[in-house]
């Protein structure tokens, strides 16, 4: 028998995959709803290359919220009691 079971069953390795949380790619709809944006405009930036998207095989786009999170708090604008 490889490998050792933990007492709760499961093995070191098969934890630390759980903890790796995986998101669920975002369609164009989805990511419009995220950002609070129309469907038109995503598609939009999309052609204008100004939104990280995946297309995989040329076909459907997706998004990983994680990026859009990014895209959407990117050029910080400080506040004037932050000073210049």
């Amino acid at each position: 028998m490889q490998g050792t079971l933990s007492i709760s069953g499961k093995t070191g390795e098969e934890k630390e995959l759980k903890e790796q949380t995986v998101t669920k790619p975002l369609s164009v709809d989805e990511a419009a709803q995220f950002m609070g944006l129309s469907r038109n405009y995503i598609y939009k930036l999309i052609c204008q290359k100004k939104i990280p998207h995946y297309k995989p095989l040329g076909g459907r786009i997706f998004f990983k919220q994680e990026e859009l999170e990014q895209f959407i708090f990117r050029n910080r604008q400080a506040a004037s009691y932050e000073g210049a």
